[in-house]
């Protein structure tokens, strides 16, 4: 998972800029994510395990 490791990496940049830039890139990420687990959960919908 890259999220925390952005938000980790990015609160050790000496700059306020080089921060924020790190928690826009998690941020990101984070959106990937959710899109991932929607797509995820309706194509599974319905289907059963054997």
């Amino acid at each position: 998972m890259s999220d925390p490791s952005n938000i980790a990496e990015g609160m050790t940049r000496p700059s306020v800029k080089d921060r924020t830039k790190f928690l826009y890139i998690a941020k990101g990420s984070c959106a990937e994510l959710r899109t991932l687990n929607s797509s995820n959960k309706r194509s599974t919908c319905g289907v059963q395990g054997s």
